[in-house]
């Protein structure tokens, strides 16, 4: 018999995720995902490490980042 690993009571609250939302959207507007300064300013960066700057930009990333 396989039985799920965790199940959950309650949906999240449409308070958490419109607070979860507004937590990534200033993630991505004002973290390190969209590079600040330099000459790819405005560019999303294709991967992150913590403490790092990004390797590389990703103009796909962009892209859709866009939209």
């Amino acid at each position: 018999m396989i039985t799920p690993a965790r199940t959950f009571a309650t949906e999240p609250s449409a308070a958490a995720v419109a607070a979860a939302a507004d937590r990534v959207a200033h993630w991505l507007l004002h973290g390190p995902a969209q590079l600040q300064e330099g000459p790819h300013a405005g560019a999303v960066a294709g991967s992150l490490q913590a403490g790092m700057p990004p390797n590389y930009v990703y103009a796909e990333t962009t892209g859709y980042y866009l939209q």
